[in-house]
């Protein structure tokens, strides 16, 4: 007889215990550390990189999409909507013969070998400064002791090295000379070509709007806020230039500056570009395509049009049940 109990105690206990486990690790509203526990690497990225991009060189590489979901900023491309400027942009800087290649999206990936005979001169090493990669992260074991590369975070780990690109240009700066191409494939000759100083000047496909003059002496540009629907960028700047974003291009973006709706530019084939003028002003980027605007307004119609349905139905109902 105490058999019998102590066998369905037994069994209850332990799917308590299981239930008591899992609820730990996998219920929604167990503690988000149980399922994204914290990573030496990813923490240090995070602290280091701010919103500048990092990439995994060599066998080092984030999952996919796994850096959206801690918060770090990986040129490499997998999204649901593709953006073929930016693929046509990384073909061309892998293609040895400088060609326009039309990849696909699971094809749209930064080169990553560690080793390159002048990095400093290549198309990738271009690349790598115009996307704003400002850091790299290998495996120690991935390279050996006749390798000593500069700009190396101070950073005790055993496995990982994290390096910073002394060359990345700054997630947003000011320019003050444009030149105006609209053939894509000259634009990004242009772009890659040795003589363009990409620091200093920006290609645009069509003509700006102002006269973009002036040097870049003492131009200042910071992104006080940074997420994905909406960028607040503070700039300031002596004489009227081009602010550049290096974020993609999109017709659903919009810019105001100082509460002021202004043109976006594409800039360096993929890019953003706002005309700035002279002295300080806060821009702000809204990302509000026009189908969220029609799905929007739809749905206000659709629901209320459902409302009056409703009602009407029911006011039919009570003046039935009236005359009955």
């Amino acid at each position: 007889m105490r058999r019998r109990k102590i066998i369905p105690f037994v069994l209850y206990s332990i799917i308590v215990a299981i239930g008591w486990y899992n609820s730990t690790k996998f219920i929604p509203f167990s503690p988000v550390s149980t399922i994204y526990p914290k990573n030496p690497l990813i923490e240090k990225l995070r602290e280091q990189a701010g919103t500048y991009r990092v990439l995994g060189l060599g066998n080092a590489a984030l999952s996919t999409d796994l850096a959206t979901e801690v918060r770090l900023f990986d040129p490499q491309y997998y999204e649901p909507l593709y953006n073929r400027r930016y693929g046509e942009l990384v073909g061309y800087a892998k293609s040895k013969e400088g060609e326009v290649m039309k990849l696909s999206r699971s094809d749209v990936e930064v080169d990553t070998t560690i080793f390159k005979e002048n990095p400093a001169n290549s198309k990738i090493q271009k690349l790598y400064d115009l996307l704003g990669i400002g850091y790299f992260f290998y495996k120690k074991s991935d390279v050996d002791d006749s390798h000593v590369f500069p700009e190396i975070i101070d950073w005790p780990n055993d496995f990982w090295t994290i390096k910073a690109n002394a060359t990345v240009l700054p997630r947003v700066y000011v320019v003050h000379s444009v030149e105006t191409i609209t053939e894509d494939r000259i634009i990004l000759d242009r772009l890659f070509d040795d003589s363009f100083n990409i620091r200093t000047s920006a290609i645009l496909e069509k003509e700006p709007s102002e006269v973009i003059r002036g040097t870049p002496s003492d131009d200042a540009a910071h992104i006080d806020i940074y997420k994905p629907n909406d960028i607040t960028i503070s700039v300031y700047t002596k004489d009227t230039g081009l602010l550049v974003l290096t974020d993609n291009y999109d017709p659903g973006w919009h810019a105001f500056i100082d509460g002021e709706e202004t043109d976006i530019y594409r800039t360096n084939y993929t890019f953003r570009g706002v005309i700035v003028p002279y002295g300080e002003h806060v821009i702000r980027f809204i990302y509000m395509p026009q189908t969220f605007i029609l799905g929007k307004a739809v749905t206000i119609v659709g629901f209320s049009l459902l409302v009056a349905a409703v009602g009407l139905f029911s006011l039919h109902r009570f003046r039935h049940r009236r005359l009955i």
